[in-house]
Protein backbone atom coordinates (compact mmCIF):
# COMPACT_ATOMS: atom_id res chain seq x y z
CA UNK A 1 0.00 0.00 0.00
CA UNK A 2 1.19 3.08 -0.73
CA UNK A 3 1.12 6.75 1.69
CA UNK A 4 -2.39 8.28 1.23
CA UNK A 5 -3.06 11.19 -1.10
CA UNK A 6 -2.61 14.35 0.90
CA UNK A 7 -5.41 16.67 0.03
CA UNK A 8 -5.45 20.43 0.27
CA UNK A 9 -8.61 22.01 2.17
CA UNK A 10 -10.66 24.41 0.61
CA UNK A 11 -8.67 27.58 0.81
CA UNK A 12 -9.56 29.93 3.67
CA UNK A 13 -12.21 32.48 2.60
CA UNK A 14 -10.76 35.80 4.24
CA UNK A 15 -7.32 35.06 2.74
CA UNK A 16 -5.34 37.40 0.83
CA UNK A 17 -4.65 36.08 -2.34
CA UNK A 18 -1.27 37.02 -2.62
CA UNK A 19 1.40 39.46 -0.77
CA UNK A 20 4.31 41.27 -1.90
CA UNK A 21 7.66 39.93 -1.56
CA UNK A 22 10.14 42.15 0.57
CA UNK A 23 13.02 40.96 -1.36
CA UNK A 24 12.41 40.83 -5.20
CA UNK A 25 9.08 42.81 -5.38
CA UNK A 26 7.42 40.03 -6.56
CA UNK A 27 3.75 38.24 -5.75
CA UNK A 28 3.91 36.03 -2.87
CA UNK A 29 0.71 33.51 -3.45
CA UNK A 30 -0.94 31.94 -0.42
CA UNK A 31 0.28 27.95 -0.88
CA UNK A 32 -1.20 24.98 1.47
CA UNK A 33 2.27 22.80 2.21
CA UNK A 34 3.12 19.75 4.94
CA UNK A 35 2.59 22.08 7.76
CA UNK A 36 -0.46 23.86 6.55
CA UNK A 37 -0.88 27.33 4.73
CA UNK A 38 1.77 30.07 3.84
CA UNK A 39 3.18 32.47 1.22
CA UNK A 40 5.97 32.06 -0.82
CA UNK A 41 7.40 33.85 -3.51
CA UNK A 42 6.38 33.31 -7.07
CA UNK A 43 10.24 33.17 -8.13
CA UNK A 44 11.13 30.43 -6.00
CA UNK A 45 13.68 28.85 -6.42
CA UNK A 46 15.51 32.11 -7.74
CA UNK A 47 13.79 33.46 -4.32
CA UNK A 48 13.17 31.80 -1.06
CA UNK A 49 11.40 34.48 0.55
CA UNK A 50 8.22 32.70 2.65
CA UNK A 51 5.73 33.47 5.15
CA UNK A 52 3.51 32.08 7.44
CA UNK A 53 0.24 32.16 7.37
CA UNK A 54 -2.76 32.14 10.47
CA UNK A 55 -4.55 28.40 10.06
CA UNK A 56 -7.63 28.37 11.36
CA UNK A 57 -10.26 31.26 12.70
CA UNK A 58 -11.53 34.07 11.16
CA UNK A 59 -7.85 35.13 10.68
CA UNK A 60 -7.15 31.74 8.74
CA UNK A 61 -4.56 32.59 5.41
CA UNK A 62 -4.17 35.60 6.02
CA UNK A 63 -0.51 36.77 6.98
CA UNK A 64 0.71 36.34 10.05
CA UNK A 65 3.00 39.27 11.13
CA UNK A 66 4.78 40.85 8.03
CA UNK A 67 6.91 38.90 5.45
CA UNK A 68 10.39 39.37 5.70
CA UNK A 69 14.07 38.67 4.50
CA UNK A 70 16.33 35.80 5.53
CA UNK A 71 18.26 37.63 7.68
CA UNK A 72 15.29 39.73 9.50
CA UNK A 73 13.33 36.56 10.05
CA UNK A 74 16.38 34.69 11.60
CA UNK A 75 16.69 37.80 13.68
CA UNK A 76 13.30 37.14 15.53
CA UNK A 77 13.47 34.19 15.62
CA UNK A 78 16.54 34.63 17.66
CA UNK A 79 14.58 37.24 19.48
CA UNK A 80 11.54 35.29 20.14
CA UNK A 81 13.75 32.30 21.36
CA UNK A 82 15.19 34.89 23.82
CA UNK A 83 11.79 36.74 24.92
CA UNK A 84 10.30 33.68 25.45
CA UNK A 85 12.70 32.82 28.18
CA UNK A 86 11.12 35.84 29.94
CA UNK A 87 7.68 34.59 30.48
CA UNK A 88 8.15 30.74 30.20
CA UNK A 89 7.25 28.48 33.47
CA UNK A 90 6.99 24.88 33.92
CA UNK A 91 3.49 25.76 34.94
CA UNK A 92 1.73 26.28 31.37
CA UNK A 93 -0.96 28.70 33.66
CA UNK A 94 1.78 30.90 35.37
CA UNK A 95 3.20 30.86 31.87
CA UNK A 96 0.28 32.04 29.89
CA UNK A 97 -0.50 35.06 32.29
CA UNK A 98 3.16 35.58 32.44
CA UNK A 99 3.55 35.75 28.43
CA UNK A 100 0.35 38.56 28.62
CA UNK A 101 2.22 40.64 30.93
CA UNK A 102 5.97 40.53 29.14
CA UNK A 103 4.48 41.47 26.22
CA UNK A 104 3.20 44.59 27.71
CA UNK A 105 6.43 45.15 29.54
CA UNK A 106 8.08 44.78 25.96
CA UNK A 107 5.61 46.60 24.31
CA UNK A 108 6.47 50.00 26.69
CA UNK A 109 9.96 49.32 26.51
CA UNK A 110 9.95 49.80 22.69
CA UNK A 111 7.49 52.50 23.02
CA UNK A 112 4.55 50.64 21.00
CA UNK A 113 0.70 49.43 21.39
CA UNK A 114 0.01 46.30 22.59
CA UNK A 115 -1.49 45.32 18.78
CA UNK A 116 1.73 46.40 17.58
CA UNK A 117 3.55 44.40 19.91
CA UNK A 118 4.17 40.81 18.13
CA UNK A 119 7.95 39.57 17.06
CA UNK A 120 6.65 38.56 13.42
CA UNK A 121 6.02 42.48 13.08
CA UNK A 122 9.46 43.59 13.61
CA UNK A 123 11.80 44.67 11.79
CA UNK A 124 15.94 43.79 11.91
CA UNK A 125 16.57 47.17 14.41
CA UNK A 126 13.78 45.93 16.55
CA UNK A 127 14.32 42.60 16.96
CA UNK A 128 18.11 43.40 18.17
CA UNK A 129 16.69 45.56 20.96
CA UNK A 130 15.00 42.88 22.12
CA UNK A 131 17.92 40.61 21.76
CA UNK A 132 19.75 43.55 24.12
CA UNK A 133 16.91 43.59 26.48
CA UNK A 134 16.05 39.73 27.07
CA UNK A 135 19.88 39.07 28.16
CA UNK A 136 19.63 35.84 29.44
CA UNK A 137 21.46 37.90 33.25
CA UNK A 138 18.84 40.45 32.98
CA UNK A 139 15.76 37.74 33.06
CA UNK A 140 15.94 37.49 36.67
CA UNK A 141 15.01 41.57 37.18
CA UNK A 142 12.94 41.65 34.17
CA UNK A 143 10.67 39.11 36.01
CA UNK A 144 10.47 40.80 39.44
CA UNK A 145 9.72 44.10 37.55
CA UNK A 146 6.41 42.73 35.25
CA UNK A 147 5.62 41.05 38.94
CA UNK A 148 7.61 38.30 40.75
CA UNK A 149 6.77 34.75 40.59
CA UNK A 150 5.79 34.14 43.80
CA UNK A 151 3.00 36.97 43.68
CA UNK A 152 1.50 35.18 40.49
CA UNK A 153 1.55 31.61 41.48
CA UNK A 154 -0.29 33.31 44.91
CA UNK A 155 -2.41 34.50 42.47
CA UNK A 156 -4.86 31.72 41.69
CA UNK A 157 -6.77 30.27 38.79
CA UNK A 158 -9.53 31.79 36.97
CA UNK A 159 -11.70 30.72 34.28
CA UNK A 160 -12.26 34.09 31.75
CA UNK A 161 -15.72 32.99 29.31
CA UNK A 162 -15.19 29.19 28.98
CA UNK A 163 -11.15 28.87 28.63
CA UNK A 164 -8.86 27.57 31.50
CA UNK A 165 -5.98 29.13 32.38
CA UNK A 166 -4.64 32.47 33.92
CA UNK A 167 -6.68 34.99 32.15
CA UNK A 168 -8.64 32.93 30.00
CA UNK A 169 -5.36 31.72 28.22
CA UNK A 170 -5.15 28.31 27.44
CA UNK A 171 -1.96 25.76 26.86
CA UNK A 172 -1.87 25.76 23.25
CA UNK A 173 0.39 28.95 23.83
CA UNK A 174 2.51 27.18 25.76
CA UNK A 175 5.77 26.34 24.61
CA UNK A 176 5.62 22.90 26.04
CA UNK A 177 2.30 21.81 24.72
CA UNK A 178 3.62 22.99 21.64
CA UNK A 179 6.13 20.52 21.31
CA UNK A 180 3.75 17.91 22.15
CA UNK A 181 2.02 18.21 19.02
CA UNK A 182 0.03 21.21 19.42
CA UNK A 183 1.49 23.32 17.00
CA UNK A 184 0.48 25.46 14.23
CA UNK A 185 3.57 26.79 13.05
CA UNK A 186 3.44 26.84 8.57
CA UNK A 187 6.02 26.64 6.56
CA UNK A 188 8.92 29.18 7.16
CA UNK A 189 7.51 31.25 10.15
CA UNK A 190 8.52 33.82 10.91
Amino acid sequence: MGDPVRRQPPRPPNCVAAITCPMCGGPMPLLYGTHGWYYRCARFPFCNCRHSAHQMGVRAGQPLGRPADDETRAERVRAHKLFDSVWYHENPKISCRLRTQSYAWLAKRLGLTKDDCHIGLFDLKTCRKVKRLCTPDRIPKIRAEIQGIPQIEAAGLVSVGGQTGVNGCDDRRNPVSQASGGSTRSNGGA
